[in-house]
């Protein structure tokens, strides 16, 4: 890890699970139209895995904000 951007093992998680959740409205969406026989996550945990890559991005923006140098 990089000590210039302290948030980003937070960014990195955040991207991880969003493109779970991606994968998983594809399955989804797969499972409706197709009938594929594959898993796929129920709504609250789709909230639950949104939620979590929002509080981790927000992290990240948390951490990064004391290095950041005065506007202007």
């Amino acid at each position: 890890m990089s000590s210039g951007n302290p948030g980003r093992l937070a960014y990195a998680l955040a991207a991880l699970l969003l493109c779970a959740y991606g994968a998983n409205v594809l399955i989804g969406k797969g499972v409706a139209l197709f009938g594929w026989p594959l898993p796929h996550a129920n709504d609250i945990a789709e909230f639950l895995t949104v939620f979590a890559a929002m509080v981790l991005f927000v992290t990240g923006l948390m951490r990064n904000e004391p290095g950041a140098g005065p506007p202007g």
